[in-house]
């Protein structure tokens, strides 16, 4: 069972800096698992790196792109600007946690890189959609995938649209 669920897109880079759910300034940003443990909580198995080997144990880099530990068969999460995030290692994995801009709605976005990852073999394991946060789960053979949505400054002359994608390879 999944116990470090983070009600945040940006789940790992809270928990980095210390700030736990509720702390950071944002509103909730959906439903993503901080994945430094849950996967092999849950007996999920994790992808293999692509270029995480050239990373050491114990590294954390900010992210302002996509990185190129991304593994080539895995569909990049795409159309998003104002990107961040943080890549983390320990010795068993290597975790990427990005989040960025999207100027379509979420379930819009998600509903596109869904199709995206059932294309390239994924199967969606889980869904939830609550106002206008969306989240869903996609597993391959040991690959998983945990993309998230939600609306910042709902209703105001500053909404935006934000993802969330949290990626856990095997090292």
């Amino acid at each position: 069972m999944l116990k470090n669920i983070v009600p945040s897109t940006r789940g790992i880079t809270q928990f980095r800096n210390g700030k736990g759910p509720g702390q950071h300034p944002l509103q909730v940003l959906g439903w993503v698992a901080v994945l430094s443990g849950a996967l092999a909580v849950s007996g999920v198995q994790q992808a293999i790196a692509g270029n995480c080997s050239a990373y050491g144990a114990q590294v954390e880099e900010e992210l302002t792109s996509v990185p190129a530990a991304w593994p080539a068969d895995i569909p990049q999460p795409g159309d998003l600007s104002k990107i961040g995030g943080l890549l983390s290692t320990s010795k068993s994995r290597c975790t990427i946690d990005l989040y960025g801009q999207a100027e379509v709605s979420g379930a819009d976005y998600i509903n596109h890189y869904s199709s995206q990852l059932k294309h390239a073999g994924f199967e969606q394991v889980d869904f939830r959609q609550e106002a206008d946060m969306v989240m869903g789960r996609f597993e391959r053979g040991d690959s998983q995938i945990v993309v998230g949505s939600d609306v910042i400054n709902a209703r105001t002359k500053r909404e935006y649209v934000e993802i969330g994608v949290v990626l856990t390879l095997a090292r």
